[in-house]
Formats: structure tokens, C-alpha cells, sequence
């Protein structure tokens, strides 16, 4: 064995294809858990909530009540008022000394004359007899 031969080829294996990916897995079936119960401080704290939800709802309708209720007497005031400056321009109109002077007048009144002084006595005893001379 002299010469060295050459080494042999060799074969290489033909390559293949890479494989598919792998399907992912289900997960599995998980028995189903035992419904939780609901416990006492569960249960305390909704009752809170809604005890306080019920109490915000219940201030929000008094605000709104009174809301009303104040808009109906500011109402009322405004027309109470006007109705005043109305009437004070009637007292103010019917007060005038010329137009009271006119309807005595009307009436059969005559003014006094300011140089006559007329008194009328005035007896305890005899009241009841000159106040029915003066009425008729």
C-alpha cells in the first residue's frame, strides 16, 4: 500500500423537507369549578353600595324637588310684585286731592267753612241720646 488512494466519497443523504409546524395544542378540558358561594362580607358590601346609591338618589330628587319649589315661589314673587306696582299706581292715581275732592262732591259733601267752630258737648250721662240725634 503505497500510494495513497483517494479517500471515498461520500454520499451525502438527500435533504428533506423541513417539517410541517406542529398543530398547536388544545388545551385540555378542564372540569368545570364548583360554583363559588358567595359569601357574608360579599353580600354586606353590595347591600352598602346600594344602601349609598340609594341614598345619592334619593338627595338628588330632594335637590330637584326644591329646585321646583323654588322656581315656583320666585314665580309667584314676580307676579306678587307686580301686582304691587300696580295697585300703588292706582293708590297713587286715586289719592290725587283734586279727584278726592271731586268725587265728595259727587257724593254731597261740602267743606267745612275754617271760621266756624262747632263743638259738640260731650256729657257721660247724655252719649248715648246726642249719638243717635247725630246718626239719623
Amino acid at each position: 500500500m503505497s500510494v495513497a488512494a483517494p479517500s471515498p466519497v461520500r454520499a451525502q443523504p438527500a435533504r428533506q423537507a423541513p417539517p410541517a409546524p406542529a398543530r398547536p395544542r388544545r388545551p385540555r378540558a378542564q372540569p368545570a369549578a364548583a360554583p363559588r358561594r358567595v359569601t357574608a362580607g360579599g353580600l354586606a358590601w353590595v347591600l352598602v353600595l346600594a344602601a349609598l346609591l340609594g341614598g345619592i338618589v334619593a338627595l338628588n330628587v330632594a335637590a330637584l324637588r326644591t329646585n321646583i319649589r323654588v322656581s315656583g315661589l320666585s314665580d309667584r314673587a314676580a307676579a306678587l310684585q307686580q301686582a304691587n306696582r300696580t295697585l300703588s299706581a292706582q293708590v297713587a292715581t286715586l289719592t290725587v286731592p283734586y279727584r278726592i275732592d271731586a268725587r265728595a262732591q259727587q257724593l254731597g259733601m261740602v267743606r267745612p267753612n275754617p271760621a266756624a267752630r262747632d263743638y259738640i258737648p260731650f256729657k257721660a250721662r247724655r252719649v248715648d241720646h246726642r249719638a243717635r240725634a247725630f246718626v239719623r
